[in-house]
């Protein structure tokens, strides 16, 4: 039996750039999982070692994008993240 293909999480609290980023990334056949919050983001990628990458909004209700990534960048998971500005949240010029 063969290995699991690598796994994203993408963690975002709007839930259309959550899916609009999801689907981006199934888009080449990519194994993608959608998290509303970083806590259940950050348990999946501590108990499954098939996770190779965390893309996650900076700002959340709750644990933010730094939040999530700390422990990850501590080896209490071994997947990189990404941290980035949600897409849903736009800054007008007048």
């Amino acid at each position: 039996m063969s290995a699991a293909a690598p796994l994203i999480l993408v963690v975002d609290d709007d839930a259309g750039s959550r899916k609009a980023m999801a689907l981006t990334l199934q888009t080449d056949g990519r194994r993608v999982e959608e998290f509303a919050d970083a806590d259940a983001a950050l348990e999946r990628a501590i108990e499954d070692p098939s996770v190779a990458l965390v893309v996650t909004d900076l700002k959340m209700p709750g644990k933010s994008g730094l939040d999530l990534a700390r422990p990850c960048s501590r080896r209490a998971c071994s997947a990189p993240s990404i941290t980035s500005p949600s897409l849903s949240r736009r800054t007008t010029c007048a």
